[in-house]
C-alpha cells in the first residue's frame, strides 16, 4: 500500500501510526544477523535463541503460533518482546479457523502464565485484514488478555522500534 494511504488509514482505526514489515521492521526466518530492528521468526531454537541475543532484535514472532515454554523463558531472560500476530485468526487463508483460535488461545495463556512481555500486531496482509484498535483490544478480550493489558500491550511495538 503507497505510503500516502496508510497514514490517514491508521488513524481512521484509531492508530496513532501502522508499522510496515520491510519498512519499519525486518523479520529475520534464519539465522542472519540483524542490520535494523528486527522480529526472529523461527521454530528453531537455537536460532531463535541466538537471534534473540542481538541487539538490534526487539522480539520474536511466533511460527505455527507456536511456543515452546523453553521459547517463552528465553524470550522473558533476554528482555525481548513476544508478538502475537492477530490476523493469524482472523485473515487465515485455508486454515480452520476453529483451530487458530484455539492454538491462539493456548499460545495467549502460555504467555500469561509464564509473564512473558508481548506486544498485540496485527502483521495484516492487506488493508482488507487490518482491524480497528477497538476490534483488535476486543478479539484480545476474547483470547484471555484483559482489555486494559490489550490496549498497552498495542503500543509496545512502537517503544521497541
Amino acid at each position: 500500500m503507497p505510503d500516502a494511504r496508510v497514514e490517514p488509514l491508521g488513524k481512521r482505526l484509531g492508530y496513532k501510526k501502522l508499522f510496515r514489515v520491510g519498512k519499519d521492521v525486518d523479520i529475520l526466518e534464519g539465522p542472519a544477523k540483524a542490520k535494523g530492528k528486527s522480529i526472529i521468526r523461527s521454530g528453531d531454537l537455537e536460532v531463535i535463541a541466538r537471534g534473540l541475543k542481538q541487539a538490534a532484535v526487539i522480539g520474536l514472532l511466533p511460527k505455527n503460533l507456536y511456543a515452546s515454554k523453553r521459547t517463552l523463558d528465553s524470550v522473558r531472560e533476554n528482555e525481548k518482546l513476544f508478538f502475537i500476530p492477530l490476523s493469524e485468526v482472523t485473515c487465515s487463508e485455508g486454515v480452520s479457523l476453529d483451530g487458530n483460535l484455539a492454538k491462539m488461545r493456548k499460545l495467549v495463556r502460555s504467555i500469561l502464565m509464564t509473564k512473558v512481555p508481548f506486544a498485540l500486531i496485527s502483521m495484516a496482509g492487506s488493508s482488507e485484514c487490518l482491524m480497528s484498535s477497538l476490534q483488535m483490544i476486543e478479539l484480545a478480550a476474547f483470547l484471555g488478555i484483559e482489555p486494559a493489558k490489550a490496549k498497552e500491550s498495542m503500543g509496545k511495538l512502537g517503544e521497541a522500534l
